[in-house]
C-alpha cells in the first residue's frame, strides 16, 4: 500500500517498473528516475534523492 504524505491518502495510480516494488531490505520510499525509464522503484528512505513538491 502506498500513500501520499502527510495526508495518508492512498495512491490510486501506479507506474512501477517490472518486479517493483520488491521491498528489498525494507525499502519504503518511491523513486522515479532515468535509470528505469522514469518508471517507479521502491528505494531506501535514508538515501538523499531529489524530490517533487506540489502546492495548491
Amino acid at each position: 500500500m502506498w500513500v501520499w504524505e502527510p495526508e495518508g491518502e492512498l495512491i490510486q495510480y501506479s507506474n512501477f517498473a517490472h518486479h517493483q516494488p520488491d521491498n528489498r531490505d525494507g525499502q519504503n520510499c518511491l523513486k522515479k528516475g532515468l535509470s528505469l525509464n522514469y518508471l517507479w522503484n521502491d528505494k531506501d528512505c535514508d538515501q538523499p534523492y531529489p524530490y517533487i513538491c506540489e502546492t495548491t
